[in-house]
Formats: structure tokens, sequence, C-alpha cells
């Protein structure tokens, strides 16, 4: 049985950990896993692996404590033989963390895997991509603009990149009514108020202040805002709520069931600045949910052709959901969006042969 390590697991309820997790259930039964990870793990995912067989090496981070941390690296590719290393990242600087391993793992092969499209940290990342393109076996990437983001234009046309698709468990987030009236009852949301959906970290690339701009509009006024997830602007962002008395917009913080809250919301906002291809935005559409995502974004996220990619000015942005709020909800019309996700390639068990077929 091959053995693997794998790099890009956090705490953070993310789109990256979201797919590694959901590469780890289809794989465990097959390979051997192992994982890197910077902090113990913590929240919903220390719950998930609790009583997984796999090991999680915690090595710190290696910009703050580098010589410790490159000594624990040392001792476990030293310790441990790997088939498969596979890396997950948003920025190259998590590639470094595969220093040793091919000096005691001559074999292993090296995966790596883009999931964003940019970086506050530029000069840093283009520095750190010469020694990733150098060390990496085979490319994956979710999206063009990841790809070019990670590995550069010209790996991108040298044809070794393998686009993944973000798939889901399309089931799992396929509209349900009983789901809507249950999350609307508990958020106190009235059975008939429009909602704008946004799952995402309260982080400076999911561009939250531009959302609460949107919020405190008048013209939007009667309409709610469900803005899930946690992060370091969160804190930040809910005082203001609080101080502007915005009673229409609601922040349940982290929640473990995502799908559910997607059949509560009317329409799905993604304002980022930047993204490789979103999870959420296809989890969004598989539950029928018309997107409203910003024009950073690859048009290959839109997969149901309900997605529209708008500059980030609010004013077009308001009249896109003023627009969208005078539809009344279609259960059939809802349903129909996994149904296109699965046609699309978008579906987990479609995408896990196809990446099975690397390994």
């Amino acid at each position: 049985m091959k053995r693997i390590i794998i790099l890009g697991m956090t705490s953070i309820v993310g789109g990256v950990e979201t797919y590694i997790l959901n590469i780890y259930n289809r794989f465990k039964s097959k390979y051997l896993i192992d994982f890197i990870i910077q902090e113990p793990l913590d929240g919903i995912f220390k719950e998930k692996f609790k009583n997984e067989n796999c090991n999680f090496f915690v090595v710190g981070n290696l910009k703050r404590h580098p010589i410790s941390t490159l000594r624990k690296l040392k001792k476990i590719y030293k310790n441990n033989h790997y088939d498969i290393a596979y890396v997950n990242l948003c920025n190259s600087s998590l590639f470094l963390y595969t220093f040793y391993l091919k000096k005691y793992n001559k074999n292993c092969m090296i995966i790596t895997h883009s999931h964003n499209g940019d970086d506050k940290h530029k000069l840093q990342h283009k520095i750190i991509r010469k020694y990733l393109n150098k060390k990496t076996d085979k490319y994956f990437t979710c999206s063009d603009i990841a790809g070019n983001w990670m590995f550069g234009e010209k790996v991108m046309r040298s044809g070794k990149v393998h686009f993944i698709k973000n798939a889901i468990d399309t089931k799992k987030f396929e509209f349900q009514l009983d789901d809507r009236n249950e999350i609307r009852n508990a958020l106190n949301i009235p059975k008939d108020a429009f909602v704008v959906g946004h799952i995402g970290r309260f982080e400076y690339q999911k561009n939250h202040p531009f959302i609460l701009r949107l919020c405190e509009d008048k013209e939007l006024s009667n309409i709610y805002f469900l803005l899930i997830g946690d992060g370091s602007y969160r804190e930040e962002m809910l005082q203001q709520i609080n101080s502007k008395d915005l009673h229409n917009v609601i922040l349940p913080g982290t929640v473990e069931n995502p799908y559910k809250y997607y059949s509560a919301m009317d329409c799905f906002i993604l304002p980022s600045f930047f993204e490789g291809l979103p999870i959420v935005g296809i989890e969004a559409q598989a539950n029928g949910l018309s997107c409203l995502f910003s024009d950073r974004i690859s048009l290959q996220a839109d997969v149901t052709g309900r997605c529209q990619f708008l500059d980030l000015k609010e004013d077009v942005w308001k009249q896109k959901i003023l627009e969208l709020s005078t539809r009344n909800i279609n259960v059939e019309f809802r349903k129909e969006g996994r149904t296109i996700c699965v046609q699309s390639g978008y579906d987990l068990d479609y995408e896990i042969e196809k990446i099975q077929a690397e390994f």
C-alpha cells in the first residue's frame, strides 16, 4: 500500500481544507496517509480526524522558527518512507516544507496543486516558484488563473499541468426545503425574506468591507445578509454591525453543516480580490443558487450558467441584488443546480478517479 504525505491542511474551515478532507475520506482505504501541519488541529477538523488512522506531524512555522521547523521536517522525512507528497498551495511558500523530502525519499513523487490565483506576497512567491517548479513532478491546478499564478505561463504552456476540478459531494449540497425552513427559523429570518449569502474566511482576500457597505445601503435594508465563517476580521466587522445597528446582517460564525445554510439563501455573493476556483461557488451552484462573483474570479467558476461576474462597484452589485430579489423561490429550479454540476463533471466521485489515476 502506497504511503502519502499531505501538506496544506489547517484548522481553518476553508476551501482547501474542505478539499483535502474530501480527498482523505475517499483515499484512506487505499493509501496510508500522513499530514504535515504548522499548528495542532483545532475546532471542526480536530473532531473530524479524532478517530482516524493517520499521523499529524506538527512542525511549527518555518518563517518564525526556521531552525526548529527544519529539524522536525528532516526527522519526519528521514524516519518515514513516502511514495507521494501531495502539496496543496495557496502560495508557493508552503512548498519549502518539502525541503529534505527528496534527500531521504529519492523516489517520492511530488504533486503540487494550486488552489489560489494571487497573494499579497508577490515577490516572495515568484522567488520560491523557481524552486517549486524545479522539484515538482506533477502539476495540478483548479483553474487557469490558479495555474498561471502558481507555476507561471511557461509551465502552463508546457502541457504538463493537469486541471483538477474542485468537485464536491453534490448530493449533500442539493437544495432542500426542510433545511431552508430549519435554518431560517433558527436564525429568525422571515419565511418570505430575500437572503444574500456568503461563506468564506474573514480575511483580506474575501473583501468583507465591500459586503458591509452593501449591508449599509438603505435600498437593501429589507434584504438579509447571511455571512458564514471566521477569521481575523470577523470581530471588527461584528463591532461595526452592532454600532450601526444593522439588524439585517447575521454572522453565525463557523458552522458544521454549511450545506443546510445554502438552502436558506436566495443568492450567493463572492466579491473576492482573488481566488483559484472557489469551492464555495461550486457548492452554491449545486444548491441551485444564482451567484454574483467579482470579475477577478476565473470564468471557469461558472458551472451552471447562473453566475454573473461583476466589477467591484457597489452600485452594480446593489442593482443585481435588487433584480434577483424580485424572483420567487422555485424549488424545481433550485434542484436543477445539482444535476447541472454533475453533468459538468463536478461530482466528487468522478473527479476522484481522475486524481487517483495520477497517483
